[in-house]
């Protein structure tokens, strides 16, 4: 298991918090109030800084995920498994990608 500790750094977490207290100002402020409908969290959730702290606590993580890589090179790399458009040398039809 990896223990990605994010926004245990309480400097990190209050810019995390800040951030999301503007988007919820703004979205609640004139033309965008119209349009901006916040969906998630809920209300309770958006109160109040701490409010948003504790939901930022509970709720945000990463969508790391740790895989094994594929080097890419031109022809004459040993090392390299794929071309520039990461075709996998040797198995006609496989690619390699990342989103």
């Amino acid at each position: 298991m990896i223990a990605s500790r994010f926004l245990e750094d309480t400097r990190d977490r209050a810019l995390a918090v800040e951030a999301l207290w503007m988007a919820i100002e703004l979205a609640q402020r004139g033309p965008m109030a119209e349009m901006a409908t916040p969906l998630w969290p809920g209300k309770r959730a958006l109160s109040s800084r701490d409010a948003v702290d504790g939901w930022i606590r509970k709720f945000c993580d990463s969508g790391y995920h740790p895989s094994g890589t594929a080097p890419m090179g031109p022809e004459d790399d040993e090392g390299a498994v794929c071309d520039e458009r990461g075709r996998v040398r040797g198995v006609r039809g496989l690619y390699v990608a990342d989103a």
